[in-house]
């Protein structure tokens, strides 16, 4: 049998084709457990990296309170105390995802690392006033490009998260007495740009993903529909040969049998002109004994010899 006469074969592949079938904003499969799977997988492959990843993140903000205590004097020690608090409630979050089986929390750790590291800008920024306001504006920039592309979210939780940490940033920034509009416009519109490439780079990066996961799972359905029908292409010849050893042997049979009955009747003939002219024999020599006349005797013995001649022969 064929590869694509098997029984589930179409109901096999046609669960690859509706596997492919992704929701075009928030990039799932169709089918609920193909979307597991996937998700498990892809968890477990960039966990090592998101968790170092994120790790980095924590010790980029010690830098950040070096500086502090240089340029903001007055506020050093507010600064250090948010910086410090963010960064140790950073790394407990990011301790879960070296816990076992921390695969179901990925996305939760994540998005709520990411929210805290942003959160925690914010508040910098308005405990500073304007100044440090935009001077964190960078920070928030590279944090965007860390929830977007780094630690490889996906689209609609990174797209959700940068949207809050943006929205947050502005807030503060619109509530400072001296900041005018053109600095809310300036600094928005730097994070819109941001976002918007950010999202692009997110969700190509995921669909990208998808697909491959999805022609490995169809290269390896077809590679298990190969092995099994070369399975049974295999049993079909074994079995040939089987058959075609078994027709040998019955043919030599067939002519061993023929053989065997030509040489037969060949022996049987003579033979049995053998035995018919032995009877005839015996009955001439019970004659012969029987016989007293001398002409009789004669005669009988006469046919005697001509039986011996052709048993002779025969």
């Amino acid at each position: 049998m064929l590869p694509w006469e098997h029984s589930d074969c179409p109901t096999r592949i046609a669960a690859l084709m509706d596997a492919m079938r992704l929701h075009p904003l928030t990039l799932q499969f169709a089918d609920a457990a193909t979307e597991r799977a996937f998700w498990t997988g892809y968890t477990t492959r960039m966990g090592r990296q998101v968790r170092w990843l994120l790790l980095l993140g924590v010790g980029m903000l010690v830098p950040y309170g070096l500086v502090d205590a240089r340029v903001a004097p007055e506020y050093a020690g507010t600064l250090w105390g948010l910086r410090i608090g963010t960064a140790g409630t950073l790394a407990g979050i990011v301790s879960v995802l070296f816990a076992r089986r921390a695969q179901r929390l990925f996305t939760p750790v994540v998005a709520l690392a990411s929210l805290v590291t942003g959160l925690g800008l914010v508040a910098v920024g308005w405990y500073w006033g304007l100044a440090g306001t935009l001077s964190t504006h960078p920070g928030i920039i590279v944090l965007l490009f860390f929830v977007h592309v780094l630690i490889r979210m996906r689209f609609v939780h990174a797209a959700l998260v940068g949207a809050v940490i943006s929205a947050a940033y502005l807030a503060q920034l619109s509530m400072h007495p001296v900041a005018t509009g053109l600095d809310v416009l300036e600094q928005g519109a730097a994070l819109r740009v941001a976002n918007v490439v950010g999202r692009a780079a997110s969700y190509t990066l995921e669909r990208y993903a998808r697909r491959v996961y999805w022609q490995t799972r169809r290269l390896e359905a077809r590679g298990e529909e190969l092995h099994v029908a070369n399975t049974e292409l295999t049993n079909a010849l074994d079995h040939l040969q089987s058959t075609q050893a078994q027709l040998v042997q019955s043919e030599k049979m067939a002519s061993l049998g023929q053989l065997t009955a030509g040489i037969a009747h060949e022996i049987k003939n003579p033979l049995n002109f053998v035995t018919n002219f032995a009877g005839l024999s015996q009955e001439l020599v019970a004659e012969l004994e029987a016989e007293s006349d001398p002409d009789e005797r004669s005669a009988l013995l006469a046919d005697l010899k001509a039986c011996a001649a052709k048993i002779d022969k025969h």
